[in-house]
């Protein structure tokens, strides 16, 4: 484990390691304490001794542990079992989670499931019956419609995205085409060519819904992120983002897109690995036959593949 290694290579005796969490045997330095960020940060990694955040990192793992285990009947409501592992009222745990977070524990909790649901439905193994079972959803509808808040999709579009998604790797231009007939864009010759050229160049084409939530990507997606284009099905680009990344920047584009303009930028984004990379993209609305902005698209490739923050 990279913890561990680096403990001991700073002589830290410890007596637990566990997933995100470090028991030491002894009170450190604040030497010591700087040598051991420091040296945790070069390897992607963050020491947290803020104790709100320690506990808000505690509330995600477990709400990925219940998440994960919701095929287990439930003995207790979430907001009792949740109370219950981490010994604090819930009330105190939840207004804790919206302040150092900004959405509430309850939709963060929403998020997860949905989350499950979209790998659940990728393993085409269990009906969205079965899947609005297993996840404690009331019924199929309920399902559908947490599901449709949180991604813009509904899980059968969603499903049938997959597939499509798997056809297309064959010709990227060819489906690309197929998604301008399908959805009604009204894209110029020039617009045509220009997206054309940047598939064949190798430059990674994200297509979003209104929602900006992610309905296709290239195959270059994953030689640039790390991340496989059909398992970001159903996220937005914001999970790229990161610590260092611009927050006045992201602003702009967000403005500029709720205002139905093309905005060019350069944006520092991270792969699977934690490494960053300096992202130049071009992201236009596209507009259907009755001039209703209906999808993004986004042109991205790498300006500088190790870039410093």
């Amino acid at each position: 484990m990279i913890v561990q290694a680096t403990l001991e290579q700073l002589e830290l005796p410890y007596s637990v390691v566990d997933l995100g969490e470090v028991e030491l045997k002894e009170a450190i330095t604040d030497e010591q304490r700087d040598h051991l960020k420091i040296a945790l940060l070069e390897s992607g990694l963050e020491l947290m001794d803020d104790k709100k955040a320690i506990l808000i990192e505690k509330i995600k793992r477990l709400t990925l542990e219940m998440v994960q285990d919701a095929a287990e009947p439930l003995k207790l409501k979430n907001s009792e079992y949740i109370s219950k592992k981490l010994g604090y009222d819930y009330t105190y745990l939840s207004n804790l989670f919206s302040q150092m977070t900004g959405t509430t524990l309850e939709q963060y909790l929403i998020v997860q499931r949905i989350e499950k649901a979209k790998e659940l439905l990728s393993y085409d193994e269990l009906s969205l019956s079965q899947i609005a079972y297993n996840l404690h959803f009331s019924s199929v509808a309920h399902l559908s419609n947490q599901f449709k808040k949180v991604t813009g999709l509904t899980p059968r579009f969603f499903k049938q995205l997959k597939v499509q998604h798997r056809k297309a790797q064959y010709d990227e231009v060819l489906f690309f085409a197929q998604l301008c007939k399908g959805y009604s864009w009204s894209l110029s010759g020039r617009q045509r060519h220009y997206y054309h050229r940047s598939l064949r160049r190798g430059c990674i084409l994200v297509i979003t819904n209104f929602k900006k939530t992610i309905l296709w990507a290239s195959r270059s997606f994953l030689t640039m992120t790390g991340y496989s284009p059909i398992n970001v099905l159903g996220k937005t680009p914001h999970f790229l983002q990161g610590p260092g990344t611009d927050a006045v920047m992201l602003r702009f584009i967000r403005d500029q897109l709720n205002a139905a303009q093309t905005v060019e930028a350069e944006v520092l984004n991270y792969r699977s690995n934690g490494d960053h990379y300096l992202c130049h993209l071009r992201i236009e609305p596209l507009h259907n036959e009755q001039g209703e902005v209906t999808h993004f698209s986004a042109v991205e490739y790498v300006v500088k593949p190790e870039y410093k923050i």
